[in-house]
């Protein structure tokens, strides 16, 4: 099942959205958008916390 993630979604100001059915691609991806975009550092558990299933 999918899953989602968006910034906004977080209380970023940021257009930064995300669906895949593969969790642990999305992530890293989350973990290198948070770093590079928002010079922010997500553990792997933080960053399945901000998902939602679609």
């Amino acid at each position: 099942m999918p899953k989602h993630m968006a910034c906004r979604e977080q209380g970023m100001d940021c257009d930064f959205e995300i669906t895949d059915e593969h969790e642990a691609e999305m992530v890293d991806f989350i973990q290198i958008h948070a770093r590079s975009q928002h010079d922010m550092s997500v553990s792997e558990d933080e960053a399945r916390d901000m998902m939602e299933t679609t």
